[in-house]
């Protein structure tokens, strides 16, 4: 006998037709169709870190597959970067991967189509969960279209990883009621694999997704009594979903909590998650889109994270963008909350999870987020509570459309105090709002959002009384989710915080430009080297608009980069901070005094980028002798004196404290000819120490014989026993070989790569192997806190 209870709201619904599911598929395959063709005809395109970051890690996971290479190392990003383990790669995201492998070259229309894309299957999952609940297609339709076009998927685009993590919690929550309901093996399997996709987004969309999905779990075991019934039945198929789930995650994650134990980020401070709440006076854009300005000129916008907003935050007008329209508002305050729809069966869970994700998004605005932050395991490890608002607007997503089906099909009684309650707090709200607007065009701004909004309200209010007659309710309820659909799209498709001109990324564009210019000029100087064997690294710093991580789309070495997380020891020892490619916030540290000095020599850096000539450039940044490549405007490029050898031999060390050093901000003067700093830890079995006597040029000479993402194979010979010397950063996971044995790898000169060589002829290979045993065993061991 089944223990499944029915999930549909009262009425008995009777279930869709066919024509009616591929209506609803096909209106919601229409939402990403006219996006996509928005953004096609209007020529922009998904900006900032859409395009400074993750289009340029797709091309880079492109180009590997397209080389037969596995994405694991990037050397072009920070000297070089652990790929596997940060979750911002997009290496562990099928869709991504999939597309890259078709399609490595794709352009930046291609690459939004794809972001843009997984909000039309979330929006279909959407609707299935709807379609479960008996709703109306109309209703569905409703709920689909905010999930697709609600304000934290609009407004917060760039961040595709965020985007993509949302994307997936419709889909999985599906998965688990149809995996429960019908214990099924086969969704269950389902299950296991779309959550564990999900997680591996690991960022905090997808932790919270993860704390989701549990509780919808122990809500389902809570609606189906007995208990121990429940758990006998159901068992089985949640062990199935936790051995797939964990199957598929457990490596991935190992290795980002690796990578987090080094990184610049392993724990966020409270005071710093504070910083990133979300404001409640914000809540007011949930019917007024563009109430503080948001939508127009950056300097029209006066909400939170500004000077003008009364609390300091870390929030900006892309994180504070709730708009899911006047209708879907008026829907889930008047019915679903004052009217008591958003409390009956099967909407209730959404009910608790918008409560839910609203009390975490105000952060620090609540007494609740310290518990959360002191007492919920990984909530400490993200800095912006209001990344929450993403399943706060699932939540309201589903509970309008529940209402709407409600007053379809009945007429609802509202609660007028709660009614009352939620004007007056509204009107409140939006009078403060008002108050705050610094000038008569601010005001300007907020008062036309209200009245756009007030006239949406006015038609939505005639509609949802036409629901009233029975003849009437599948035309009002289909114009009402029409009127819904254009209101979203009006306001939150190609805005300016969603979309910018595809001339701005240039150097990602074919026609010419300045940027196509210094694109070629960089490749033709470093494909020139690389042709001499030599392997140079390049600084880009200054130029934005995806010049930050183009080294990775176009195979260019670079120093730099843009990306919140950082090898710790790495940003240290060169400053090579989050902010670090712009000149006046680019620090130097004692390590690093500019691009002559001995670790900048040592990285082999030979080639600078500005967006202003050396003059113009902070007076922190020391003025080396330069040879200009390209005078700008807008760029300029220069050659600077060769730099040390991507590969050396040393026959004599120098064992330092790497901590001591970098505390101290001195690297230890050597010979870079004759000697090596390695390591106290690491061992030396035959290399003598070095002396205070001058040092000769070791006898011997190495080459790169093939470099490659994951591996480097060098050819050596040497007369006495030395120590070879591979100028790439040392990171857990690399192994080297001698003659095709292994040896212990040292760490060289601070940050670098070396090993022991006896005299004689030797192939040296340098790999990168993530997921052998060992270096998963260490990753186990250093998350343990036992490094």
């Amino acid at each position: 006998m089944s223990d499944t209870k029915t999930d549909r709201l009262p009425g008995n619904p009777r279930p869709w037709t066919r024509r009616e599911t591929l209506a609803v598929a096909a209106v919601i395959l229409a939402f990403w169709g006219v996006t996509v063709a928005a953004y096609s005809l209007e020529a922009v395109t998904i900006p900032w870190d859409a395009k400074s970051q993750f289009y340029n890690f797709f091309r880079f996971v492109g180009r590997a597959l397209a080389q037969g290479e596995p994405p694991l190392w990037n050397p072009y990003h920070f000297s070089g970067f652990p790929s596997v383990a940060d979750p911002q790669s997009l290496l562990f995201s099928p869709t991504f991967l999939i597309a890259a492998w078709l399609a490595p070259k794709a352009s930046m229309g291609s690459f939004d189509a794809i972001a843009l894309a997984h909000l039309a299957g979330a929006g279909v999952a959407t609707a299935a969960l709807c379609a479960r609940r008996g709703f109306a297609p109309q209703a569905a339709v409703l709920a689909a279209a905010i999930v697709f076009f609600g304000g934290p998927a609009m407004g917060r685009l760039q961040h595709i990883g965020l985007v993509v993590s949302y994307a997936w919690l419709p889909v999985c929550l599906l998965f688990l009621e149809l995996a429960l309901d019908r214990r099924s093996w086969r969704w269950s399997l389902a299950f296991g694999c779309a959550a564990a996709v999900m997680a591996l987004g690991r960022d905090q969309i997808a932790f919270l997704n993860c704390l989701v999905l549990v509780a919808f779990a122990l809500t389902h075991a809570a609606t189906h009594r007995p208990l121990a019934g429940w758990l006998r039945m159901r068992g089985p198929y949640i062990l199935l979903m936790g051995i797939v789930g964990a199957a598929i995650l457990a490596v991935p994650l190992l290795l980002t909590l690796q990578f987090a134990a080094f990184s610049n980020r392993p724990v966020v401070a409270f005071q710093t998650a504070a910083y990133g709440s979300l404001d409640p006076f914000n809540l007011i854009g949930l019917f007024a889109a563009d109430i503080f300005g948001g939508l127009q000129r950056t300097d029209l916008y006066f909400g939170p994270g500004t000077p003008h907003w009364p609390n300091f935050d870390w929030t900006d007008r892309s994180v504070n963008f709730l708009h899911v329209g006047m209708v879907a508002t008026l829907l889930t305050a008047g019915i679903g909350l004052a009217g008591g729809a958003a409390f009956r069966p099967g909407l209730r869970f959404f009910a608790g999870l918008g409560a839910a994700s609203l009390v975490y998004a105000l952060g620090a605005h609540t007494p609740l987020f310290r518990f959360a932050f002191e007492l919920i395991p990984g909530v400490s490890l993200y800095r912006r509570p209001a990344d929450a608002t993403f399943i706060l607007i699932l939540a309201i997503a589903m509970i309008a459309g529940g209402s709407l089906d409600a007053a379809m099909r009945e007429r609802v009684r509202v609660n007028r105090i709660a009614l009352a309650t939620f004007a007056a707090l509204a009107a409140v709200g939006t009078g403060f709002a008002l108050a705050r607007a610094p000038s008569p065009a601010h005001l300007a701004v907020a008062l036309a959002a209200l009245g756009s909004g007030a006239a949406v309200c006015i038609l939505a209010l005639w509609l949802l009384r036409q629901l009233r007659a029975p003849e009437r309710v599948a035309l009002a309820a289909t114009a009402l989710a029409a009127l819904a659909i254009a209101e979203l799209g009006f306001h939150n498709v190609t805005t300016p915080i969603n979309a910018e001109a595809k001339a701005v990324y240039a150097v990602f564009r074919d026609e010419p430009s300045p940027d196509r210019a210094a694109l070629s000029i960089l490749l033709a100087a470093s494909n020139g080297d690389h042709a001499a064997g030599r392997r140079p690294r390049v600084e880009i710093l200054g130029p934005e608009n995806g010049w930050q991580n183009a080294g990775m789309t176009y195979g260019i070495e670079a120093t730099l980069g843009y990306n919140p997380l950082r090898f710790a020891l790495y940003e240290r020892a060169t400053g090579a901070a989050e902010t670090a490619h712009e000149p006046r916030l680019r620090p130097f540290p004692q390590t690093f005094r500019g691009y002559r000095s001995l670790l900048a020599r040592l990285l082999g850096i030979e080639l600078v980028m500005f967006d202003k000539p050396l003059g113009e450039m902070p007076a922190s940044l020391p003025r080396p002798r330069l040879e200009t490549l390209m005078q700008g405007p807008p760029y300029w490029i220069y050659r600077l004196p060769r730099a040390a050898p991507r590969a050396l031999l040393a026959a004599r060390y120098r064992a330092i404290d790497v901590e001591a050093i970098l505390s101290a901000g001195e690297i230890p003067a050597f010979d870079i000819e004759s000697e090596v700093l390695i390591s106290r830890s690491d061992p030396v079995e035959a290399v003598p120490p070095a002396t205070d006597d001058p040092g000769r040029p070791t006898p011997g000479r190495v080459a790169i014989a093939d470099y490659r993402l994951n591996s480097v194979r060098l050819v050596a010979e040497t007369e006495v026993a030395s120590i070879l010397v591979l100028h790439d950063l040392d990171y857990p996971g690399w192994e080297v070989t001698v003659n095709g044995q292994r040896r212990p790898l040292l760490r060289a000169n601070v940050l670098f790569r070396g090993v022991e060589l006896t005299p004689g002829r030797h192939e040296i290979v340098f790999r990168f192997r993530p997921f052998s045993a060992e270096n998963l065993w260490a990753a186990l061991a250093t998350v343990r806190g036992k490094r």
